[in-house]
């Protein structure tokens, strides 16, 4: 059925090798939607504009749970003065005393986040929106390095993108100050500016030629 579309394109050069080869031709490339708007439009959007908060804190967003990763997430927020707050995704989390736990829709998750101190995730769109907003991060291996079905690749490829210093930690691994940074700015947005250029310009032409 894939070969009844115009036009094709992929998140990953992983997955646009595999749709590749299943239709013949080759698949563009291109970023994450969410990587369409700026820092600037997405801040418009959601009216996210203070980031003040009478308590400084840290944010802790998992996909998968992991008691190693939230227990390195509280000792660093507790070294450096920070409130852990944690988004509260999965009942597991209800045996951490100590940490606040927040429920968050998708709008509550940005404004969290956006008002955030530092942050720890797992997940490939928490490290999206903590390099557009700038926020200090620390990434958590969520799966195996050598699980068949593991996810990693997509914060890898991403890392690879804008040429982040980042690694991945291992959960058990302490959070340490050198994990917890934001990368240089000006490479990170020339390279996010480049490749939403390529998406806009390919979302355009293939319209336009639908249009027709």
């Amino acid at each position: 059925w894939l070969l009844g579309f115009d036009a094709l394109s992929a998140r990953e050069p992983q997955g646009a090798r595999i749709v590749s080869k299943a239709v013949g031709h080759d698949v563009d490339v291109l970023p994450d939607p969410t990587l369409l708007l700026t820092k600037k439009e997405w801040e418009e959007t959601f009216g996210l504009t203070d980031r003040e908060s009478a308590t400084p804190y840290s944010l802790c967003y998992l996909l998968t749970y992991n008691k190693d990763i939230i227990d390195s997430f509280e000792a660093y927020s507790r070294r450096h003065n920070l409130l852990p707050v944690v988004i509260l995704n999965n009942a597991e989390l209800m045996n951490h005393d100590g940490i606040d736990k927040r429920p968050a829709g998708p709008e509550d998750f940005l404004n969290l986040l956006y008002g955030a101190e530092a942050f720890v995730t797992d997940s490939f769109h928490g490290v999206i929106f903590s390099m557009l907003f700038e926020i200090p991060s620390a990434v958590s291996r969520r799966f195996p390095k050598d699980e068949t079905n593991r996810q990693n690749s997509r914060i890898e490829n991403l890392f690879s993108l804008i040429a982040s210093r980042k690694r991945l930690i291992i959960p058990g691994e302490p959070i340490s100050d050198d994990d917890m940074f934001i990368d240089e700015t000006g490479p990170v947005i020339s390279a996010l500016d480049a490749e939403r250029k390529k998406a806009i310009e390919y979302l355009t032409k293939n319209l336009e030629r639908h249009d027709r």
